[in-house]
């Protein structure tokens, strides 16, 4: 394809095999607005969610953790304010920086028990209504201050 000045721009499709096929998220994730309120504990550490979703959840890391993407992590322990979780297990997806001192984790679930797909996904249902109904709330309260 080539522009009114004369410079081209080609494209190449993507092979069916390629790496960035495996980074498509299929989940809405949910920004989680109170740390320290929700936390994934994995090997015994506790550590503050950023997000959810139905799949997994995004945490921070400020050090190094001891697991890398690809690793599957035993006996994990999700509490959800006062909905506990145990004996989860996970694979961890990816780690991204953040900062220069600070990572982002997102880890999924594998192999959860049909019912505790179906409790996880009544929380997650939660707080995505609470997050659209924040904004919508936010939303109305910015144009009656412009009236």
């Amino acid at each position: 394809m080539e522009d009114e000045l004369g410079e081209s721009i080609e494209f190449q499709a993507l092979n069916d095999d390629s790496q960035s096929t495996s980074q498509v998220r299929n989940f809405f994730r949910v920004p989680l607005n109170n740390p320290g309120k929700y936390v994934v504990v994995i090997k015994n550490f506790p550590y503050p969610l950023l997000d959810i979703a139905n799949g997994g959840v995004g945490f921070e890391v400020s050090y190094e953790p001891g697991f890398t993407p690809g690793d599957i992590l035993e006996t994990c322990l999700l509490d959800l304010g006062g909905q506990v979780f145990e004996g989860l297990r996970a694979e961890v997806v990816h780690l991204s920086p953040l900062s220069d001192t600070t990572w982002k984790c997102g880890i999924h679930w594998v192999d959860l028990a049909d019912n505790v797909v179906r409790e996880m996904t009544a929380i997650v249902q939660n707080f995505r209504k609470e997050l659209f109904t924040d904004s919508r709330t936010s939303l109305d309260q910015d144009l009656e201050l412009k009236r």
